[in-house]
């Protein structure tokens, strides 16, 4: 309105000085006590050497959508939420993906690493996993340092999402970073329990991602003084992967 009635002056000055508003960020250095993020509660890592050009730029691309993320407690962390569009616009490169029965090139293919890192840093962190799907078959990025897969996550919003819970009664600042070809998502706050990854073993099959396999893995939480106070247990199955042959797009062309 002051705008308006500047211009329709007919002469002298129309200079309008604007009224701000002026809001702190929500973390800051005065804050940071008071919301508890005082201490590191887990540190999900992943690798993905040998991945293209194209799987690394959205690697980066996705890894940068959560650094200093803030969870309110009783928030529920939603990985395709934060991490908005796909496309594109936001600098993604098209590179293969798991779709329906094949696999096949989309924007943004590569992002299950950054999901099945953040999973990786909720599950360290004893926080509470709500929702989760492993990957079709067996990709060969999410079997290390184990050896044997399992404990992967696979994201396609909004039909297929990661969710966890901040049930540690403070906020949890997420950063991210990625140094050579590991990625790492840091969960800060206050420390109340901390969860310990049992690594997967075979049910049945084999480190043969062309061969079904069935695996399972376990997560103790444990309290400050080291004590197992509840166990989650996480039950995989894959299918062979010829059972997804490659197919040709002319996505990005």
């Amino acid at each position: 309105q002051q705008i308006i009635n500047a211009l329709e002056q007919p002469s002298g000055p129309r200079d309008v000085a604007l009224a701000t508003n002026v809001q702190d960020a929500a973390v800051n250095s005065k804050t940071l006590s008071s919301l508890g993020i005082t201490s590191l509660l887990s540190d999900g890592e992943t690798t993905f050497p040998g991945s293209s050009a194209n799987r690394i730029t959205n690697v980066t691309i996705g890894a940068q959508q959560f650094n200093d993320v803030l969870l309110a407690p009783g928030e529920e962390f939603s990985f395709g939420k934060i991490l908005g569009p796909v496309g594109p616009a936001q600098g993604y490169k098209p590179e293969l993906v798991i779709l329906g029965h094949s696999e096949t090139d989309q924007y943004g293919g590569g992002l299950c690493q950054v999901a099945t890192t953040a999973f990786r840093a909720a599950l360290l962190a004893g926080l509470p996993i709500t929702e989760r799907q492993n990957h079709s078959f067996a990709v060969s990025y999410y079997v290390a340092p184990y050896g044997v897969p399992g404990v992967d996550a696979t994201i396609y919003y909004p039909q297929v999402n990661l969710k966890f819970m901040n049930d540690t009664g403070h906020y949890i600042l997420i950063q991210t970073a990625i140094s050579g070809d590991k990625l790492d998502f840091y969960f800060y706050g206050t420390k109340t329990k901390t969860g310990v990854i049992i690594p997967p073993h075979f049910i049945y099959g084999s480190t043969n991602p062309a061969q079904a396999s069935e695996t399972v893995f376990y997560r103790e939480i444990e309290n400050l003084q080291g004590q197992v106070i509840h166990t989650d247990t996480f039950t995989q199955y894959y299918q062979p992967s010829t059972n997804f042959p490659i197919q040709q797009t002319s996505t990005g062309a």
